[in-house]
């Protein structure tokens, strides 16, 4: 149910109606009439006054230095845009470039993945919602490739130099990656073997497009190379061929479906002493 009541002159000027349709409003309040739908002289008119009081804003802002009336975009809108280009690229350039890559090419992985715990620490992925995000679009992807009875995403995780760099929380996450892995076609390697990979933290879709990650400005945070991906045959390339290179020195997670004994040993205990001491023969 709705209710009628009167408004005043000064109501209807701190509203903002322009002067000369205040009369033709107390006019049809004072008869009790109904408020009909407006006239097109009153849309008329009340755009005119609209078009006036811009231009006179406008024209205050020209002569302000600085004064702008573009819409601004903080940093954190920037990024979570660029996230969200990111996400939607990532995952349409599975359908795009890798299982056609994947029929095409049935020897290798249609996507590399390059996890540099130098670059995103793993607490992180459970911290920044928009990692969360990629990881299920990982985890998407991955799946997307067994059905299509190609081989999994390939993912490789490169330690950080020192241990000791690694508190409870990034523990936790890495225990359950290994756990509950989003691919299991998963290896480890020390940063000492896979110096080349300094600093990127990536993925590679086929033979032609790179998704680049790198620290941000701030702490614990990440930011996106280029949301709609790097379109790039040689440095897609070059990413594969740095990664088959490491194949003496990385550590399968899992060998034929089963987990590794070594890991499997360390995750049978709560507490994180045997995951340190696995890490810690792996960066050795």
């Amino acid at each position: 149910m709705t209710t009628k009541r009167s408004v005043t002159r000064s109501e209807l000027r701190t509203l903002g109606v322009p002067t000369q349709l205040v009369d033709e409003v107390l006019g049809i309040g004072a008869l009790g009439l109904d408020r009909p739908a407006p006239t097109d002289v009153l849309v008329a008119n009340t755009l005119a006054k609209c078009r006036e009081t811009l231009e006179h804003m406008r024209q205050a802002a020209e002569q302000v230095p600085g004064i702008s009336l573009q819409p601004a975009v903080t940093p954190g809108v920037a990024s979570r845009l660029a996230w969200g280009q990111f996400l939607g690229a990532l995952q349409a350039s599975v359908l795009d470039e890798a299982l056609p890559f994947a029929a095409s090419h049935p020897e290798e992985s249609a996507i590399v993945l390059v996890d540099n715990h130098a670059v995103v620490d793993p607490e992180q992925w459970d911290a920044d919602p928009a990692l969360t995000l990629l990881r299920g679009a990982y985890r998407t992807a991955d799946e997307a490739l067994t059905l299509a009875n190609a081989k999994p995403v390939c993912r490789v995780v490169v330690l950080k130099d020192n241990l000791d760099a690694y508190d409870d929380h990034d523990l936790a996450v890495i225990r359950r990656a290994i756990a509950k892995p989003m691919t299991k076609c998963t290896y480890v390697v020390s940063n000492e073997h896979a110096r080349m990979l300094q600093g990127r933290s990536c993925a590679v879709i086929g033979r032609e497009i790179v998704f680049e990650m790198s620290q941000g400005p701030h702490s614990g945070t990440v930011m996106v190379a280029e949301p709609l991906g790097i379109r790039d045959p040689a440095r897609a390339s070059n990413v594969r061929e740095l990664v088959s290179n490491l194949s003496g020195s990385v550590i399968a997670v899992y060998h034929r479906g089963r987990l590794d004994p070594k890991l499997e040993w360390a995750l049978r205990s709560n507490r994180n002493d045997r995951l340190r001491e696995v890490l810690a023969e792996v960066i050795r």
